[in-house]
Formats: C-alpha cells, structure tokens, sequence
C-alpha cells in the first residue's frame, strides 16, 4: 500500500468497500445472501482494524516528526531506517482513509449490530465535515453548550435517521428527540418514518402502528416515481415490515396475516395465486405459529428461500416457525435441526449485542429462553398419547417451569417470548385450561398496564379456552368441570375490574352482582357453607368472596350504600373467608373511615365531651406507666 501504485492502492478500496458494503459482482452479492451475521462481522472488523492500524502508524509518525523539529536527538533514536519513506507514505495512508466514507463504515457497522461503532463513525464524519468548512472557526462567536454545538454545524451532511436509529438500540432516547426536533422538515414522509421509529424505540406500539399505517397511505406515495431498485421501494419495505411488527407486539395476529397477504396481491400478478413476499415472510410465519394455523404455516416456512437477503432476525423468526412446523408435524430429528440453527442465528446477534450493555441483550436472552421452552416439552409430543396429558400438566406445574417465567421482566402488551411460546405449545397440545390460565394473566398484566384493548382481547381469548374445557370434558370429570367454571368467574370479576378502570362503574357492578343472590347477606355462617356447597353454584367460598369484596369497595366508595349495608357485606365476606388477610384489612380501613367520619362531623359541645373523657382515660393510665417505669429502672 505504502509502495505499491495507483492501481494498487485502487484494489485495495475497492476491496474494503465491497466487504462494508456486501455488494460489487453476482458472486459478491450471493456471498453476502449466504454469509450469517458472525461471518459479515468478522468481515467488517477486519477493514476496521486495518482502518484503526493505519490511523495508528500515521499519528504516531506525524507526532515523531513534530517531536523531531524540536529536538533531533528524539528523532535520530526513533527506530525508523532510510529505506521508509515516511512523507510519501504518510500522504498515501490519509488519501486512502479519506477515500473510506465514514458514512458507509457506520452503515456497515449497525448491519453487524455495532451500533456503538457505528455511532463513533457518525460523529467523526459529522466533526470532519465541520472542520472542512470551517464553521467552527470563527473568532467573534462567544456561544456556549448547546448553541456552541448547534452551530458548530456538526450535524450537516450527516445520515440522521441512522443515528437516530443507533441512538434508540443504544437506549438514548433523549438525544435521539432532541434530533428529531432539530431536523424537523417538511418532507411529512421522512418526518411519519422518523416519529415510527422513535415510538417503536419507546415500546409505543400503538403510536408506531397510526405512524406507520400513515406513511403506507396511498396518498402519500407517488406511483411514478417507483423504480425496480429505487429507494421509495426500500422506504416502503421497510414501512410494512414494521406495520406487522408493531400488530405482533399488539397481539393482532389475525391481522398480521390478512395484512401481509393483502400487501403481497397488491404486488403479484392477478390472475396468480397470491404468495406473500419476501420481507413479510417472517412476521406471517411468527403469526400463523402464534395462532395455531399450521396449513398456513406450512406453506409459509416451504415457501420461504434460505438463500433469501433475511436480516439475523428474520432468520430467527423463520427458524424457529419451522421448528415448531416440525414439532406438530411430530419430525424429531427436524426439531433438534431446527432448534441448532435458530440457537446459532440468537447467539450471532448476542455477540453484538452484548457490547451495548444487557438492556440490547435482554430480548435475545429471552429468546434463548423460548427455545429452552420447546427443548424441555418436545419430548413429551413424542410419547404415548394416554400419558401425554399427565406428563404435561407435571411439566407445566414444575418449579423450573415457573422459574423461568418469573425472572423474566413482565411485558404489559404480553408479548413475551417465552408467553408465546407456551401458549402455542399449550394450544398445539390440546390442553386448553393452561392456556386459559395464561391468557388470564397476560389480560391482568395489561389491565394493570394501561393497556385496556390488549386486556380485552386477552381475557376473551381466556374465557374462550375455559368454554371450551366445558365443551370437551365429560360428566365424569367433575374436578375438571368445576375448576373450569371457577376460572370463568374469575375471568368475569377480571372483565368487571376491566371495565371499572376504562369509567363504566355501573357495568362492572352489574357483572358481579348479577350473579350474587341478594339473601347471601342475611345467611348465617351454616347457611353460607351450604350456599357454597350446593349446585347453584360452582364457585369456592372465597372466590364468591373476592367478587363481593371488589363490589363492596367499589359501591364504598363511590357512596352507593349506606354504612351499615357495607358492614353487612365486609361480614358476609369475613364469613366466607374467615382466614383471608385482605378481608380483614380493607374492613378494618372501612371502619376507621367511618371513625374518622363520625369524629369530624361531631358538634362543639360534644367535642369538648369527647376530650374530657380522652383526658380523664390519660390520667388514668400515667400514673400506672409512671409506676411501671420505676419498677423497670
């Protein structure tokens, strides 16, 4: 390089520009569809390296050379020979860095995960731009901070939804709005991608699906400016990719398919059979194996080219949607395949990940949670048919089973990895009820959350599952039946609580105490045991009391009856649950409320009644503590 000539130095770019951008000649590009992300990592790390090597052998040469025009004895020991020729060799190495644009080095870097070189690579091109012009070298300017740095003009010419998009991986969200305000235009395209993106960065899933759904508006995209290579179509790519993202993380799964199927005919040929593209492949795979449709799934994953130019991610999705296309299909020696490759595609992507920081490896780690899930419970589909039930219940009630779970972080939108996951083996299973249990508390968890249309749908899909035990089991499974009754009550108060929280009081009241017969509150404790143990009811003593506690606290307070009324319903609940903690507490509140109230509305005279009497039980007991007190000295 230092030596050699012009075209010399030429293969060289040449060759560093073909690896950061995994493009050049046919047999480059089908290379790079071929070669997974370690592999186009180690790649990149190398022109990096050798970047980093040069920079390093010119600033310590320029540095010897100004340490030798101060004093020569430094120069004369220095270890270089005659025979290097230091000047022409220092011109060589910055015209070949120059000839590097940082901006495809910061590319390359956030396609192999790091995003933090990236980011480096962003700055020193946005610093090296500024310095080139000149903006920050004028002597009248005394601004200070953040005027200092806004016209320093550092961000001029620089890619800034990439840098917006490293600084949300990296979790900086507030630099990353502080770009987005600054470089506000009036492109509404570019400015509908950047605010998805930052919302999608935020978890607000549905504040990037509206922003996305906007920019895929038809009116906003010209028909004639659309090329077979163009960057419109990448724009609008990457726009459907994230719709469906943001409807898996919304749990619409019914509608990731009609979506994907929809975008695909708008591109196919008509009069064919509609096929789903490329890019949307994986999001359609995730959701037909979340929603248990494995005809659908079926077509997808056989549709789908390996040789496809899928991200680390899409791969993953695809991979793991063959694994569990394999494991309803009962293949065994297909499942370990496939469970081999997508543990390889979620550890390429943890290795870049893990120099960010654990908040960017959470998700993979999470991942490789997922898989252990269908690890540990494949070998039971596997088995004899008239054990599988007992061996799966034995497996799902297990410690390790709920250990992982419950050092997992909870998803409020209940997007899990590892809850969908099990959900989908619990429905491949046919075990109804554990679903159930799971699409209960996913509903609590987003009620809890905020998120009241995902708690909605969540609980429908519960009371669904627990129907359907109803439907399935036969009358000599009465432990069954009644447990699942049990959880369609429970799932009904979750309902009740659910609309409590979105303003409907009176409907939530209604759906507890329809079910509530009046005279409950007028039985004795026998008769309530009784009540309990008839078939009226399905319902354990206490879960009937949870849901006249919950109305009990709501009618409270908000007034609806009088005191004594709620004192006989804090009763009746003490009666059903007599060990039950909560019950006691929230009674015990009430009746200090009620203290409390009778104690403010209380005239002059009795006040000063009330006082004396206070004072006259202190004096009493003084003298006793005085008493007390010496003894114990």
């Amino acid at each position: 390089m230092c030596f050699g000539e012009k075209v010399d130095e030429d293969v060289v770019i040449n060759e560093f520009l073909h690896v950061l951008s995994f493009e050049g000649d046919d047999t480059a590009k089908a290379a790079a569809s071929f070669m997974n992300l370690r592999e186009r990592e180690k790649a990149a790390n190398v022109v990096f390296t050798a970047m980093d090597v040069l920079r390093h052998w010119l600033e310590r040469e320029v540095e010897l050379r100004h340490k030798s025009s101060r004093g020569k004895s430094k120069r004369k020991n220095s270890n270089y020979s005659n025979e290097w020729p230091a000047t022409t060799s220092i011109r060589k190495i910055e015209r070949l860095l120059k000839r590097i644009p940082l901006s495809s080095c910061a590319m390359a870097a956030s396609k192999v995960g790091m995003h933090a070189r990236a980011l480096q690579f962003l700055e020193a091109e946005g610093r090296s731009k500024a310095l080139w012009n000149g903006e920050n070298h004028d002597p009248n300017r005394n601004d200070k901070g953040v005027l200092k740095f806004l016209n320093a003009h550092f961000l001029d010419g620089v890619d800034l939804q990439l840098m917006q998009a490293l600084l949300g991986q990296l979790n900086d969200f507030d630099t990353m709005v502080f770009l987005a305000q600054k470089t506000h235009q009036t492109d509404l395209k570019k400015t509908l991608a950047e605010e998805a993106a930052e919302r999608e960065m935020c978890e607000d899933w549905e504040g990037a699906f509206q922003a996305y759904e906007q920019l895929l508006d038809s009116r906003l995209n010209d028909d004639t400016q659309k090329g077979p290579n163009s960057a419109i179509e990448n724009a609008k790519d990457s726009a459907q990719k994230g719709l469906l993202r943001c409807l898996l993380k919304l749990g619409r799964l019914d509608s990731v398919l009609n979506q994907a199927f929809g975008m695909s005919k708008q591109i196919t040929a008509h009069g064919s059979t509609p096929q789903i593209c490329a890019h949307l492949l994986p999001s359609a795979a995730e959701a037909a194996w979340r929603l248990g449709k494995w005809p659908v799934l079926d077509n997808l994953v056989n549709n789908a080219d390996d040789g496809s130019a899928f991200d680390v991610d899409a791969r993953y999705q695809l991979s793991f949607g063959r694994t569990m296309h394999s494991l309803h299909s009962k293949s065994h020696a297909r499942v370990i395949s496939c469970l081999k490759d997508s543990r390889e595609y979620i550890m390429s992507s943890l290795s870049s990940a893990a120099r960010d920081g654990y908040t960017r490896s959470y998700p993979y780690l999470m991942q490789l949670h997922a898989l252990r899930e269908v690890e540990h419970i494949s070998s039971l589909f596997f088995e004899d048919e008239s054990k599988f039930q007992q061996s799966f219940i034995n497996v799902v009630s297990s410690d390790q089973w709920n250990d992982r779970l419950d050092l997992s972080t909870p998803d409020i939108a209940g997007s899990s990895a590892i809850l969908n996951t099990r959900l989908a083996l619990s429905r491949m299973g046919n075990q109804p009820a554990v679903e159930g249990l799971m699409w209960m508390n996913i509903g609590k968890v987003a009620r809890k959350g905020g998120l009241y249309q995902v708690a909605e749908q969540s609980l429908t899909q519960a009371n669904v599952c627990f129907c359907k035990v109803l439907n399935e089991r036969t009358s000599m499974e009465d432990s069954i039946s009644s447990s699942a009754r049990e959880s369609i009550g429970n799932i009904k108060l979750q309902v009740a609580k659910l609309k409590h929280a979105i303003g409907e009081s009176m409907t939530a009241l209604k759906l507890i105490e329809d079910d509530i017969p009046t005279s409950i509150f007028l039985m004795e404790e026998k008769q309530l045991k009784s009540y309990v143990l008839s078939e009226t009811t399905a319902e354990s003593g206490e879960a009937v009391a949870r849901r006249i506690l919950q109305a009990t606290e709501w009618m409270a307070c908000d007034g609806l009856k009088s005191g004594s009324e709620i004192k006989e319903r804090y009763q009746t609940v003490l009666k059903l649950a007599p060990q039950w903690e909560r019950a006691h507490f929230t009674y015990a509140k009430f009746l200090d409320a009620l203290y409390e109230t009778r104690k403010n509305q209380m005239t002059g005279k009795a006040k000063e009644e009330y006082n004396k009497m206070n004072e006259k039980q202190k004096k009493e007991v003084d003298p006793q503590a005085a008493a007390i007190s010496i003894i114990v000295a």
